[in-house]
């Protein structure tokens, strides 16, 4: 008599293949899958090319490092063209009533 395991109920390979984009499409229509599967978010893990494997949550952890640095530069660059735009106000706000034929203009780099 055979004897039979969980495992031969499974469906073949074939059947349970899914695509990226199917696995994508699903957790974009799904948003609060892990927070329903929270278990699953700590145990799921990937690749990284410099640091070895790595949770989700440190991959989503580096994503969005990376994003405020580049938020910063953003940042840092308003500041400058700020600075420029003030300093160019100042130049042509009092012109009017010192007569200024031409404005001298610096522009700070």
């Amino acid at each position: 008599m055979t004897e039979f395991t969980q495992f031969d109920a499974l469906p073949e390979v074939d059947e349970l293949s899914l695509t990226e984009q199917e696995v994508a499409d699903f957790l974009s229509a799904n948003p609060d899958f892990f927070i329903l599967q929270p278990d699953l978010l700590a145990r799921l893990q990937v690749h990284h090319p410099q640091r070895g494997v790595i949770s989700l949550v440190d991959m989503q952890l580096d994503r969005l490092r990376q994003r405020i640095g580049e938020l910063e530069e953003n940042i840092a660059g308003l500041m400058q063209v700020a600075a420029a735009n003030s300093q160019l106000y100042e130049t042509f706000a009092f012109c009017p009533t010192q007569n200024c034929s031409r404005p001298t203009i610096f522009i700070r780099r």
